[in-house]
């Protein structure tokens, strides 16, 4: 998935932005901004996702002020629809944002002027026993509840059997998501535009069952033991559905990807050098 597109010719942006945060005078800030190069700004309400994408559905772009949480809640509804989505980072992190809050003037004039370009994300889907729960960027996390012991599961990809065993949990993650629980659990770093699914089990309680990298053409499936207690599947963190004994989880590559807009030169390693210290030295001294 390594297509680059240009975009302009941008007449209607959608502004999606951080929830319970006091940005208001910025956001007057940024639409004065866009309509003194008429563009026409609509700001989105945080409160109804339904009304959300009949305006992201109605605009050429979505404008994403916030944090990484701010940015996946924006992409699970802005991909489905086709449309790019450009971050501004307020948020702590800020791994996925584009550009940081200082750099907004200059994120809108590169924008407006087409210096910007599209680059596509694997997206997911994920089922629940034959029902569609949702999209997600970053990964489909399988866990379990607070006070319930290890998941048995079965673990199958392209309809075959692969293993069998007890965690705590999985997760299914893409590339963009690589850098997130992933990590964190000890599953591998992928660079955002490859084309792979990443499976890491969260703590197995067995040293034969390592994380994975497939093609995300194979359909993956989790089928929870009938022994199993209570579990939970999360879709980027933040939304969850309860899973019943006996439960299949089937994730697989969405239809469409999220297209990410790009307007800096920045390498994927020195991001990953600048926000999570990955290989620098003075991390080890």
């Amino acid at each position: 998935m390594n297509q680059i597109k240009t975009i302009s010719d941008i007449r209607s942006i959608a502004i999606y932005p951080k929830r319970f945060s006091v940005i208001d005078d910025w956001i007057l800030a940024v639409v004065r901004t866009l309509e003194t190069h008429n563009v026409i700004a609509s700001v989105i309400s945080r409160d109804d996702d339904v009304e959300a994408q009949k305006i992201m559905q109605t605009s050429d772009l979505v404008l994403v002020l916030g944090g990484d949480g701010t940015f996946l809640s924006a992409a699970r509804l802005a991909a489905p629809l086709g449309k790019p989505v450009l971050g501004i980072n307020l948020g702590t992190l800020g791994f996925l944002a584009e550009y940081e809050r200082n750099e907004w003037e200059a994120a809108l004039q590169n924008l407006l002027s087409g210096q910007m370009t599209i680059e596509p994300r694997m997206m997911v889907t994920c089922t629940l026993n034959g029902e569609l729960q949702g999209w997600a960027l970053n990964d489909i996390v399988l866990n379990k509840s607070a006070l319930a012991r290890m998941i048995e599961m079965q673990l199958m990809i392209a309809s075959k059997p692969v293993a069998h065993f007890r965690a705590d949990g999985l997760i299914l993650s893409t590339p963009v998501g690589s850098t997130a629980y992933n990590l964190s659990a000890g599953g591998p770093i992928i660079q955002p535009a490859t084309d792979v699914l990443a499976i890491t089990p969260i703590c197995p309680h067995q040293l034969n069952f390592r994380p994975l990298v497939v093609a995300p053409k194979n359909t993956i499936e989790v089928c929870i033991k009938e022994s199993a207690e209570d579990c939970l599947i999360t879709l980027d963190g933040q939304v969850g559905y309860h899973v019943p004994k006996g439960g299949v989880i089937r994730v697989e590559q969405a239809p469409k990807p999220l297209w990410l807009v790009s307007g800096q030169d920045r390498r994927f390693f020195e991001i990953l050098t600048q926000k999570l210290g990955w290989g620098h030295p003075g991390i080890h001294r």
